[in-house]
């Protein structure tokens, strides 16, 4: 296994992590909101004031997005070539998401009062990090997928 590789892992590993201490810091500062607590304004709310509390829902795809990443990195890891070609996807997903407008809907810059000041710094660096993970990731497995072609 080369640097790449272990790179990419490691780059994979950062992104489950990110995500699991975002649903943490959220669950922490915020109540959970069950599905059945919107009302039909409820994207609109969410568009005029920002996020103010996580929804169950939100929560979950956060942990199953954590579980694939952490999944992602076992099989880049082992050498799988489906595994490689899974992550730079799921990555340029991520990516896609991310310029998307993702980081505007969850940020945590509209938490009531609950957060300390150090959240919504965190909330940047989280954004900033995750941003360099999906970019780094697709690089440095695009860089292995393409040395271990046969010339």
């Amino acid at each position: 296994m080369n640097r790449s590789t272990k790179v990419s892992a490691g780059l994979l590993a950062v992104q489950a992590a990110l995500a699991l201490v975002g649903v943490a810091l959220a669950v922490r500062f915020g109540d959970v909101v069950s599905p059945t607590a919107f009302d039909g304004n409820a994207l609109a709310k969410q568009f005029a004031g920002g996020p103010i509390h996580p929804s169950a829902i939100g929560v979950g795809v956060a942990v199953l997005v954590s579980a694939g990443f952490l999944t992602l990195a076992v099989l880049v890891v082992r050498g799988s070539r489906r595994g490689r070609t899974l992550a730079r996807i799921a990555c340029g997903l991520g990516l896609l998401a991310f310029v998307g407008g993702g980081v505007l809907l969850t940020s945590p810059t509209h938490v009531a009062g609950t957060a300390p000041g150090w959240y919504t710094e965190y909330g940047g660096f989280a954004a900033a990090l995750a941003l360099l993970c999906y970019i780094g990731t697709i690089a440095l497995l695009s860089l292995r997928h393409s040395s271990s072609r046969p010339t």
